[in-house]
Order: structure tokens, then C-alpha cells, then sequence
């Protein structure tokens, strides 16, 4: 057993500066394979010629995130995503989607209140059951409050359920939305 073990260190000690050479080439550390020199920057010159796309940080972030396209032009503007805008006016803020607007109360109230809930939110299902039934009894029913709801839905459960939620009756979409809040922990893990 101890000659075999012997006969076994060579291959250790190989088996061991493979592994630290391989860590040194990721680390940034050891010569490039190619040859290229290393500057002050830490990126061969190899690595500058085929990898330039690589040096930033939101690259890096895509390529973790597994949304990076090595294929893309650099150039062009990233597709969808949402427009921010600065310096909201208020019709900016009441501009609708293309789903009809879902609102309780008059449609020429003094007071206008937007809120964006996700189903899924507890913050948003706490506002349901202890605010909201003294707004809709003290504003919105007596005309004061118009209360428009509009959906956020935070992640893959909440868009579901949304997608739910706007394929019932428009008449009923409220006591649905209050049936998913009140019911929130049996359905969201």
C-alpha cells in the first residue's frame, strides 16, 4: 500500500499544478493561453481583441442573469422593457393600458386615488382588510373618492392570478380581488 501510494505522488503533484495553473487562468492571474500580454487592466490582449463585449458590468450581469446574447448587436437599443418618465403630469399618471381602467366610486369625484397592488403582495392584502373597508365606506360610496385599481403583479403566482382575476365579470371583478386577498396564504406559497 505505501509503495502504491509512492508510485501516486507524481500524479498528485501533476494533478496539483493543473488545478493551480486552471485557477490562476480564471483568477486573471497567469499568462493567457494565446500569448497575449497582461496590462495594468488585467484583461491579455487576447482577451481585449475577442472579449471586449465582456468588460462591463451589466454584460456580466446579463450573462449571470443567462439573458446575454453574444450574437446581439452592441449598438442597438435593448428591446421591450418600460419607458420611465420624468416629470410625471397627472395625465401621464391617469393614462390607461389598453385593459379598460377597473374604478369604484364617481367618475367626477374631488379626489382621485390610484393604487397598484400585486395579489400576491402581504402589504397589499393588509391594506385590503384593514384600510380599505373604511375608504370605500367613508369616500367612495359617498362620492368623495374615485379609487382606481390597477394591477402589479409581482412574479409568475401573482400574473396568473391577475390573468384570472380579468377574465371574471367586470360587475365582479372587486369582490374577486377582495376573495384573493382574504384568502392569500392558501393560495401563495
Amino acid at each position: 500500500m505505501l509503495i502504491g501510494l509512492q508510485r501516486a505522488k507524481p500524479l498528485f503533484a501533476a494533478a496539483g499544478l493543473l488545478l493551480a495553473a486552471m485557477v490562476a487562468a480564471c483568477s486573471g492571474t497567469a499568462p493567457p493561453i494565446g500569448g497575449g500580454q497582461i496590462p495594468a487592466s488585467g484583461v491579455s490582449t487576447d482577451q481585449a481583441a475577442t472579449g471586449a463585449a465582456f468588460a462591463d458590468a451589466a454584460t456580466v450581469q446579463k450573462q449571470a442573469e443567462g439573458s446575454f446574447n453574444p450574437f446581439a448587436d452592441p449598438t442597438a437599443a435593448p428591446a421591450g422593457g418600460r419607458e420611465v418618465i420624468k416629470d410625471p403630469t397627472v395625465a401621464d399618471v391617469m393614462l390607461t393600458g389598453p385593459l379598460p381602467e377597473m374604478a369604484q366610486g364617481r367618475a367626477d369625484a374631488p379626489v382621485t386615488i390610484v393604487q397598484y397592488a400585486s395579489l400576491t403582495c402581504p402589504h397589499c392584502r393588509h391594506f385590503h382588510e384593514t384600510a380599505y373597508p373604511q375608504l370605500k365606506r367613508e369616500f367612495i360610496d359617498t362620492g368623495k373618492v374615485r379609487y382606481i385599481l390597477r394591477e402589479f403583479p409581482i412574479g409568475k403566482t401573482s400574473g396568473n392570478a391577475t390573468i384570472a382575476l380579468r377574465c371574471a365579470a367586470p360587475d365582479k371583478y372587486f369582490e374577486l380581488y377582495g376573495k384573493f386577498m382574504i384568502q392569500q396564504a392558501a393560495w401563495v406559497s
